[in-house]
């Protein structure tokens, strides 16, 4: 090639000696260099070439030769090859695995390395997989091999152990969120799967139980040993949710603690939820009751709410028969507030209708029924019967009860008898009860009455020919054969009165000597209609001398009466003629008045022996003279001294 001033070429002499060559053999060779141009411009070279054999060597070393990782981890030694020959080399890398590490993955960053000058080295990794599933128990020695690719019977190598590091794992499987009641009785299912390289055991435990909540002992639970990758052990947990649980969520953790360490690694949170729900005790404690048609039956109720919340329970009758009503509490409520747990105590009253039929045999079946507030698919009932009994209620009507009526007449009076019970009724009228003499008849005197119905019936009376005037009764009973309730009547017939009383002086006193007595006899006669109670009395003068058996006679019509009348005048009373006037007063007419004169004559007492002066004349009878007086002493003296002989 043209080459300009000051340039320079280089060219390459290429010497290679034969393949038997051996050390030291040797040969020269002539270069010369000469100029195209000018031929005196000219240079030559004699190189001397030798045989030299190269000594191949290499050097392997590694940084660490133990490694030690987790399951699925690499572990990465680093490497250094060295050319240790005398020139320039290219070597080859492998790797000898130890047995049964076929599940160990391994790989060098590089597999040849070229040209490598003498005393120069090279740096690569040896990469080292340990299986996923290795436990910490096992171990890999692996190899690797640097040869020369110039003289493959030059090579070195390292050894490099693999261990596995002893790892910790482990899963909690439970049987998820539980939705219950109080009182609920369930359970936990609770698996504890060994994910770690190495066999151990847990221990389950707790202290975070709520207050209330039976687990029946379940902790601390302790597993067996168990196998890694996958051991697993599952344990039931029995609880019972509390009779007082409120409505919410109730999370209780549970540790998982490992018996090797004693150290808790995991935990797991088991959650119940406590629903809502409607329960109550709904209890009538009076099952039946007994009174009459409209009364009020009162019965006790007691109603319980068990369920976990306040609860506004809803409270009606059932099957209540028409025309009835009933009450529920003071106010008459609809529905009753009960708190969570507790009972209230409250008044049922049923009062049935003023009309309703007797009915103690099979009586009204009714239910009161309770409906949740919470839950209205939630009931509740309890059943009772009111009985009707029977009532016994006769009323009787008339519309006249006092007539007028002559001797033999014949009054009829109307009365109607109702049943206002509510039960059928036997009624019965008995005999009346008249004045002697009179004849009363009923027109029925039984017959049966059903509730609210009535009978029309006439007491016939027939006045006797001889009848006592003024008003009368008739007494009348209506009775009920049921009940025994007896209705009392009077019925009043008025006769027409006459009255006519005759006084007659049936015997005189006579002759009474002054200091005696003397009698009258007064016959008193009624012969009027009419029952008279004759007020009697003395009128006159010597009104004070007489002495009545009574102030008043009775008498019926027809009747008689003989009275003695006495009539006592002074000792000291002068001989003559006296009298008294005898008073008869009606009571049926006290305007009327009898007047019947009592004549008598005194006579002078024969122990009085001075002259008594003289009275004046008193009506018909005048007093004797005084010869007259001396003769009737004589006598009287005489009559008595007779009496002594």
């Amino acid at each position: 090639n043209d080459l300009g001033p000051d340039e320079t070429a280089n060219v390459v002499l290429s010497v290679s000696c034969p393949s038997e060559s051996v050390k030291d053999d040797w040969s020269w060779a002539y270069v010369s260099v000469r100029s195209s141009n000018r031929e005196q411009f000219m240079d030559d070279l004699t190189p001397n070439t030798s045989v030299r054999i190269p000594v191949r060597d290499v050097d392997l070393a590694v940084e660490l030769d133990t490694l030690s990782g987790n399951p699925s981890a690499t572990m990465v030694y680093s490497m250094t090859l060295t050319n240790s020959g005398t020139d320039p080399d290219d070597f080859l890398l492998s790797i000898e695995r130890c047995e049964g590490c076929d599940a160990w993955g391994v790989e060098l960053s590089t597999l040849f390395i070229e040209d490598l000058e003498e005393g120069s080295s090279y740096d690569f990794e040896f990469n080292v997989e340990i299986p996923v599933s290795a436990r910490n128990t096992d171990w890999a020695e692996m190899r690797v091999v640097a040869t020369s690719t110039a003289n493959s019977s030059k090579s070195d190598f390292v050894d490099t152990t693999t261990n596995v590091n002893k790892i910790f794992n482990n899963q909690i499987i439970w049987s998820g969120l539980q939705i219950l009641n109080p009182s609920d009785a369930s359970q936990f299912e609770i698996t504890v799967v060994n994910t770690g390289n190495s066999i151990q055991s847990y221990t389950f435990d707790s202290n975070q139980f709520p207050s209330g909540w039976d687990f029946e002992n379940s902790f601390p639970y302790s597993t067996d040993d168990l196998d890694p990758y996958g051991g697993e052990e599952t344990f039931t947990v029995p609880f019972t949710v509390p009779n007082d649980a409120s409505p919410g969520y109730f999370n209780f953790t549970v540790a998982l603690v490992l018996d090797e360490s004693g150290v808790t690694v995991d935990d797991v949170e088991l959650s119940v939820k406590v629903e809502y729900y409607a329960e109550f005790d709904l209890q009538v404690i009076e099952i039946e009751s007994f009174d009459g048609p409209g009364a009020t039956h009162v019965f006790g109720v007691e109603l319980t709410n068990n369920a976990n919340a306040e609860d506004t329970i809803a409270l009606y009758v059932d099957d209540l028969p028409d025309g009835w009503s009933y009450c529920i509490g003071s106010d008459c409520a609809t529905s009753i507030t009960v708190l969570k747990g507790q009972t209230k105590s409250f008044e049922l009253k049923v009062t049935s209708s003023p009309t309703e039929a007797a009915d103690t045999m099979n009586g009204a079946f009714m239910s009161l029924v309770g409906v949740s507030g919470l839950n209205n698919k939630v009931t509740g009932y309890d059943t009772f019967t009111v009985y009707t009994n029977p009532v016994y209620n006769l009323d009787v009507e008339t519309p006249s009860d006092r007539k007028d009526g002559e001797s033999g007449e014949t009054i009829p009076f109307q009365l109607t008898v109702t049943n206002n019970g509510n039960a059928v009724d036997y009624v019965s009228l008995p005999s009346a009860i008249a004045p002697a003499g009179w004849i009363s008849t009923f027109s029925q005197s039984s017959f049966t009455l059903a509730p609210s119905q009535s009978k029309v019936v006439y007491l016939n009376v027939e006045i006797p020919a001889n009848v006592y005037g003024g008003d009368n009764v008739i007494q009348v009973k209506v009775s009920s054969d049921q009940s025994g309730q007896t209705i009392d009547m009077e019925f009043v017939i008025y006769v027409p009165e006459i009255a006519d009383i005759d006084v007659e002086l049936k015997t005189t006193a006579g002759d009474v000597t002054a200091g005696a007595t003397g009698k009258f006899i007064v016959r008193l006669s009624n012969n009027g209609n009419t029952i008279e109670s004759l007020s009697l009395s003395i009128e006159g003068k010597r009104s004070s001398w007489f002495s009545l058996p009574s102030d008043t006679i009775d008498l019926e019509p027809g009747g008689y009466q003989e009275i003695i009348i006495e009539v006592n005048p002074p000792i000291t009373q002068a001989a003559g003629e006296m009298s008294g006037t005898l008073n008869v007063t009606l009571s049926s007419d006290t305007s009327k008045t009898t007047k019947t004169a009592l004549p008598f004559t005194v006579l002078k007492s024969y122990t009085i022996t001075d002259e008594i002066p003289e009275e004046e004349d008193e009506g018909l009878f005048g007093l004797p003279g005084p010869g007259l007086i001396s003769v009737l002493l004589v006598i009287t003296l005489l009559s008595r001294l007779r009496r002594r002989i």
